[in-house]
């Protein structure tokens, strides 16, 4: 990590830890997952997970984002963590997942810019988003609740950032 980055890191009073697709390859897939059960394990400034997730835009291999997600998702359940969710293009490929897992824990999209109907299947599949107006202002209005989450910082293994 670079100065200010370890600076903010150790700063935060709390934290999310992650597998985020962008970061991923063959060679430090392993060394991210134990790093992220590590720092779960140790650190007890963890509240969520994520962001993790799929993200068929980018140019990490897809299977080996399953590979990374599916872990995600059942250190979330295994540590009773929520979720967070970085899904670009994956609508199907989340709900199958969801569908398949049944997590007990929250999953919740980050930066959610779909549209209103996106939103209610969503929400009706147990999910929850995390957006601002600017994105899709009609999508806010199906929140029928919100549910508090402190703001967190997410450092990445294999980044630092």
């Amino acid at each position: 990590m670079n100065e200010k980055t370890t600076s903010s890191y150790l700063q935060a009073p709390f934290i999310s830890v992650s597998l985020h697709p962008w970061y991923l390859t063959e060679e430090n897939i392993q060394s991210q997952i134990d790093w992220l059960v590590q720092t779960i394990q140790s650190d007890s400034r963890v509240v969520a997970l994520g962001e993790a997730g799929l993200d068929k835009v980018c140019e990490t291999p897809f299977d080996l984002q399953i590979q990374a997600f599916r872990k995600a998702i059942e250190l979330s359940e295994t540590y009773h963590l929520p979720l967070v969710i970085h899904s670009v293009k994956v609508t199907a490929e989340l709900f199958a997942l969801h569908k398949e897992y049944h997590p007990a824990q929250a999953w919740i999209i980050h930066g959610f810019r779909g549209k209103k109907e996106l939103a209610t299947d969503l929400l009706r599949h147990g999910s929850e988003k995390n957006t601002r107006k600017k994105h899709c202002p009609s999508s806010l209005q199906t929140d029928y609740y919100w549910k508090a989450m402190k703001q967190t910082q997410t450092f990445r293994a294999s980044t630092g950032k």
